[in-house]
């Protein structure tokens, strides 16, 4: 018999033949696996346990008397069946226990060795997946084992294992609840293990939907623990988040920067080296230049507003960019804000920008008339380039005048060809552009709308009666409208060429002069008469065809007369019909008419503008500020629907009396009473109807929810504060994610089904597999849920389940809640990062502090000790007045804070004396965020980095080009590194992984250099002279076991280490053991006649 091992096949679950019979026993894993084992036919019993994520165990009875008793012994093998799926499976025998008259046999999976095998070294492993996991445990465990890893899960995440457990635990170990994931397989990346003999199998899902149904109290019979869970099923909650209000800031968006009140009596002076000066569209973080002065413009400015203080109405506390003053400017300098150190405004130069509401409809005008500047229709037709004879016009990007009001490169059309356009503009400029395709403009009064080949098309309706004999026309492909003709054949009168004239012998033939040969002719083709509709009108060369049912005839060949008619519409009411419908205007990039975003807005848009802006631009022109699919520009008033629009100027802010800088109160309240808000019950869906039913419990979502402190709406007039309505809103959608998230309204499944439970059912539970889904069903909630089948107990003889134990589905939680609960992180982060900036700005006000005199700068200290807490406002119980209770003495107070300041100072100092920069950390996702960090980005001014993440260090060029990377290379794996330093100290250097094709500049090497490799050793800056050992002549030196060769920069040494001879080539003699061999110092210039100067023997010998 012939079994097959190490796949799951695909079950036909009609036909169990591949089941085995009864069990094998094997003597070890040595054995031929694919034969049969010695059988086991008097087994008594034998069942197979599965549980999720768990290694199978087997179980089996087996007679004392048995045949095969004395064989079945430990560390032997049983092949059995798992269960319908999982067939054939390898079980190692773990204990025997004996019985009265048998034995209990216990067996475990074969994938439980795993338990014996360890993993000593650590894990670390960056951005790995499921697969890459498995794949390391598997490499590294010892001993090494034969099984194969395979994975579907597609997440990533970062492994750091430490070293010294067991593979099996670093597989399959659970999740637990905290703040850091299991480090296992199964604790990073979830899924559901499927072990099949050798193969271990992850996926996301490893069972499928069986289709089996049961129902609670019937299929499945009551059990306690199932019934508690059923009364612990909640159906909705009651939610309640607790907060403390903060001070509220005045950030960038803040809509009264732009009409900051104050008296604009001062004049300043613009100064920067640079030549320019910046301006700025509010004074604290989030800024944006608006701008730029040239120096020594002079500027009308405001009071100055210093770092620490409130905005007029007293809300909003205002930290100004690096603790400096900051002016406003005045709006008849164009508005703005600029520091102090350049009172630099705002240079929006020819318009000033205001704050306005309302609404605005967008209306375009016809491009035909000299008032449609900036509107666009289609419009279809056909024009002739008329430029001059042999010319042509260039085209264009955009017709609008503005950076992209370009020639497109290379593109050119001639005069006299026929072009055919789409639409119509007329620019800012008042000329007439015509599209003949996207960003492909021609510019009007090079084009001909009367020369032959073009025409105006436009489509049209009607109802007319067509004429009797009216011409048909066809519109030729050269754009030409002609009449359409067709060939007839013409006779005499007679058909005859010849006639009989004459009686009796006298009659004879003569030539019939009515007879005529046929001819072909041309004639024009008729329409059919009678009435017609009208779908399409062309006008070309001064005459109007229409477009009827029968084709094509003049404008003049039907009538209107006859009841029912319809005249066609003209091309003025065919174009106010597109304007309204098939038109748009265009919105400009700055309150400039020059200045085009190449992007525009159709007819009719409307636009709610809240908080929006309103400018008076150099041409006489107001321009609104408007956004239309992520574009934002300028729209011209006169592209404005008066009818239908109503602009608004923001409400100023109250004005203070004093317009100072300082002595604002802070809005907040001051005894930092907590604020509960308190929503619901709320409840799953389908529930909250029936009291019997539901369950409610309560919640704190404090964790998950954040306050607005910008939201000044729950401020009471006695400074505390209540929920807001958006704290409500916010409360209720959290409380509705949290009871999706956690399953409200969901029963949680735990119970089993026995043999007894399964026979009941007409359903064919032998289907069924371990992770396969069922439905239960609770008829007194009228609710289904979906069961996971965890656990199942394969009676291996019967071939049937004893008992399939259903459980809740994996744990895969929508997740609604995170993005709440890391914005609630980010603003902690922010909230940090804002005590900082506090903190610049508190020793800002005491700068301030320093520069005040007498009673303006004690009321200044006795602010600051307020916001230290080292005085606080208390209430006179007998008056009800507010008085000042202070912690300390003024004066020593000042004095404190005079000596911080000049520490800070100094310590600011040192800091900006370096180089611009920050660190930044990188989430996983590439953005910039302090969840699940993998990098940390040191920024520079320029936008270079340098990055420090689980792959190594790597420098980045403004580019995004990475430099001197030390670590893994994440294209190919591989380690790599590139090193830049003005002087290195290394003892040893391993070059055994050194490419020398990459090497392409050395530099400068100070000192000596050794190489050795395969006992050759070479030294740089260390050779001697061999003639003259005690002369070091630097130079390199190569030195093996037999020789040495020295290369100085005059002369060749090589000595042979075993005969001791030496051989030298310097710049006049050459030597070989010591022995001249050739000497320059001869006044004979060829060694030739050198020798035969010098030769004794015969010259019969010599022939040079």
């Amino acid at each position: 018999m012939k079994l097959t091992i190490g796949t799951i096949s695909e079950v036909d679950y009609q036909d169990y033949s591949d089941l085995m019979t009864i069990p094998y026993l094997y003597n070890s894993l040595a054995d031929d696996l694919t034969a049969s084992g010695t059988p086991l036919p008097d087994v008594i019993d034998c069942q197979v346990n599965g549980s999720k994520n768990q290694y199978w165990t087997l179980t089996m009875t087996y007679p004392r008397s048995g045949l095969h008793q004395k064989e079945i012994q430990p560390n032997k093998w049983i092949m059995e069946d798992c269960d319908p799926k999982h067939v054939h499976q390898l079980f190692k025998i773990t204990h025997i226990t004996p019985e009265l008259d048998n034995v209990v046999v216990e067996a475990e999976h074969i994938t439980a060795l795993l338990n014996g095998s360890t993993v000593a070294d650590t894990i670390q492993l960056n951005g790995a997946s499921a697969q890459d996991l498995g794949n390391q445990i598997l490499n590294q465990m010892q001993p090494q084992r034969e099984f194969a890893f395979d994975s579907d899960v597609n997440t990533v995440s970062n492994v750091n294992i430490e070293g010294g457990q067991q593979a099996s635990n670093l597989f399959i170990d659970p999740d637990q609840e905290g703040d850091t994931a299991t480090q296992s397989v199964l604790g990073l990346f979830g899924g559901e293990f499927d072990f099949d003999n050798w193969n271990i199998h992850h996926s996301s899902r490893i069972g499928h939907d069986s289709g089996i149904k049961v129902a609670y109290g019937k299929n499945i019979k009551s059990t306690f623990s199932q019934d508690k869970n059923i009364q612990n099923m909640f159906t909705g909650a009651v939610f309640i988040a607790k907060y403390v209000p903060g001070q509220a800031i005045a950030k960038s968006d803040w809509t009264g920067w732009a009409t900051w009140q104050s008296d604009y009596d001062s004049v300043g002076i613009t100064y920067m080296a640079g030549g320019q000066v910046s301006i700025y569209d509010c004074p604290v973080e989030g800024q944006k230049v608006i701008g730029t002065l040239q120096n020594g413009m002079k500027l009308h400015l405001g009071t100055i507003v210093n770092d620490g203080s409130f905005t007029p109405d007293g809300k909003y506390q205002i930290n100004t960019v690096n603790s400096d003053g900051w002016y406003p400017i005045s709006s008849s300098d164009g508005g703005g804000w600029i520091d102090s150190k350049w009172i630099n405004f705002d240079t929006t130069g020819a318009y000033a920008i205001n704050d306005v509401s309302g609404t605005i409809t967008v209306k375009s005008s016809n491009p035909l008339d000299s008032e449609g500047k900036g509107s666009r229709v289609t419009v279809h037709g056909s024009a002739v380039v008329a430029y001059k004879p042999g010319g042509s016009i260039h085209v264009y990007y955009s017709p609008e005048i503005g950076p992209d009001h370009y020639r497109i490169p290379g593109w050119t059309v001639s005069n006299g060809q026929v072009i055919d356009y789409d639409m119509i503009e007329r620019n800012s400029n008042g000329d007439l552009w015509y599209r003949i395709g996207p960003h492909q403009w021609l510019y009007g009064p090079h084009l001909s709308l009367s020369e032959e080949g073009s025409y105006r098309q436009y489509s049209n309706s009607g109802y007319g009666y067509v004429k009797d004999g009216a011409v048909k026309y066809h519109f030729t492909k050269d754009h030409k409208m002609v009449s359409t003709n067709k060939t007839v054949i013409k006779h005499g009168s007679q058909k005859k060429a010849w006639k009989w004239v004459g009686k009796g012998k006298h009659k004879h033939k003569v030539a019939n002069g009515s007879y005529c040969k046929e001819k072909q002719k041309k004639v024009k083709v008729t329409a059919k008469k009678g009435m017609s509709t009208i779908d399409k009108t062309i006008t070309q060369g001064g005459k109007t065809y229409m477009h009827t049912s029968h084709g094509w005839v003049s404008s003049g060949s039907i009538s209107y007369v006859k009841d029912g008619s319809v005249k066609p519409h003209s091309f003025d009411d065919f174009l106010n019909k597109q304007l309204q419908d098939h038109s748009k205007v265009e919105i400009y990039a700055t309150p400039d008419k020059n200045d085009a975003l190449n992007w525009s807005i159709p007819n009719g848009e409307s636009f709610q503008v809240v908080n929006g802006h309103e400018a008076k631009s150099g041409d006489g022109k107001t321009y609104i500020e408007v956004t239309y699919h992520g574009k934002t520009g300028w729209l011209c008033e006169d592209d404005i629907d008066d009818k239908n629009s109503k602009i608004n100027a923001a409400d100023a802010d109250k004005d203070n009396s004093d317009d100072t800088d300082t002595n604002y109160s802070a809005n907040v309240d001051q005894s930092k009473k907590e604020v509960i808000v308190k929503v619901g019950p709320l409840y799953a869906n389908g529930f909250g109807v029936n009291p019997n039913i539901d369950s409610v419990n309560t919640v704190d979502i404090s964790g998950y929810f954040k306050h607005d402190d910008q939201d000044l709406s729950g401020q009471q007039s006695d400074g505390s504060f209540v929920a807001t309505q958006a704290d409500i809103d916010q409360a209720t959608e959290i409380g509705k994610n949290y009871l999706i998230e956690h399953r409200y309204g969901h029963m949680q499944v735990q119970t089993s089904l026995d043999y007894q439970d399964m026979s009941d059912n007409d359903q064919d539970f032998t289907q069924l597999s371990l992770y396969d889904y069922v439905d239960v069903s609770f008829p007194d909630y009228e609710i289904t849920e979906k069961a996971e089948v965890t656990a199942t107990t394969w009676d291996c003889l019967a071939h049937v389940f004893l008992n399939v134990t259903l459980g809740d589905l994996p744990t895969s939680y929508e997740h609604l809640l995170v993005q709440a609960s890391e914005d609630r992180t980010n603003e902690k982060i922010t909230s940090t990062r804002q005590a900082i900036a506090r903190s610049n700005s508190f020793i800002g006000a005491v700068h301030h502090a320093l520069t005040l005199q007498g009673s303006s700068q004690e009321q200044a200290w006795e602010n600051l000790m307020v916001q230290l807490g080292d005085a606080q406002y208390v209430t006179d119980k007998k008056t009800g007045k507010q008085k000042l209770e202070l912690g300390e003495s003024v004066k020593v107070f000042a004095k404190h804070m005079q000596e911080m300041a000049n520490n800070i100072d100094s310590f600011d100092n040192f800091l900006k004396s370096g180089g611009g920069g920050m660190l930044e950390p990188i989430s996983s996702d590439g953005s910039t965020s302090w969840n699940n960090v993998m990098a940390i980005r040191a920024k520079n001014n320029d936008g270079s980095y340098m990055e420090f993440n689980g792959l190594g260090l790597s420098f980045h060029d403004i580019y995004g080009n990475p430099h001197a990377l030390f670590g893994i290379d994440d294209s190919s794996g591989e380690v790599t590194g590139n090193f830049f330093v003005d002087q290195a100290h290394i003892p040893i250097l391993d070059a055994s992984h050194i490419n020398t094709d990459t090497i392409t500049s050395l530099g400068t090497i100070n000192g000596v250099l050794h190489v050795e490799n395969h006992g050759i050793s070479i030294a740089v800056g260390d050779a001697t002279n061999l003639l003259n050992p005690s002369q070091e002549i630097g130079g390199l030196s190569l030195d093996s076991p037999n020789y040495t060769l020295n290369l100085g920069s005059g002369s060749v040494n090589i000595h042979d280490k075993n005969s001791g001879a030496i051989t030298h080539i310097g710049p006049n003699q050459a030597q070989i053991g010591g022995r001249n061999v050739v000497v320059t110092s001869s006044d004979q210039p060829v060694l030739g006649s050198w020798i035969k100067q010098y030769w004794r023997g015969p010259s019969k010998y010599w022939n040079l």
